[in-house]
């Protein structure tokens, strides 16, 4: 497999990755409380625990920094056009290391839910 080949292959991993780490929590946000309970009148609210954010979001703003430096670093060069395929190689293994992490967090922060 070409170092392109692979390159597009971690990448599409990659958001792949992103998109079913985030479906968990909008199926959640989108499913009913209970059943034939109709809230007619007015809309829910959401609000946090007295401001304080859930304890999920500690590992993914994390994680989310982590990808953030990484891309800051490499964007200028992306923008040139002067990144080599070998580099978007190592910036797509960079980037699949912390959702992989990230998603290591989540599913342990929900075995302590669930337990």
């Amino acid at each position: 497999m070409s170092l392109e080949n692979r390159f597009t292959s971690h990448f599409c991993g990659t958001a792949l990755t992103l998109a079913i780490l985030a479906l968990p929590a909008t199926a959640l946000a989108a499913s009913p409380t209970s059943a034939g309970h109709d809230h007619a009148g007015a809309p829910a609210k959401l609000s946090l625990d007295a401001g304080r954010k859930w304890p999920t979001d500690a590992p993914l703003r994390q994680a989310m920094a982590n990808i953030r430096k990484v891309m800051d670093a490499s964007l200028h060069a992306i923008h040139e056009g002067k990144l080599a395929t070998a580099e978007y190689v190592v910036l797509a293994g960079k980037i699949q290391g912390e959702a992989a992490l990230f998603q290591s967090l989540w599913q342990d922060r929900v075995r302590t839910l669930v337990v």
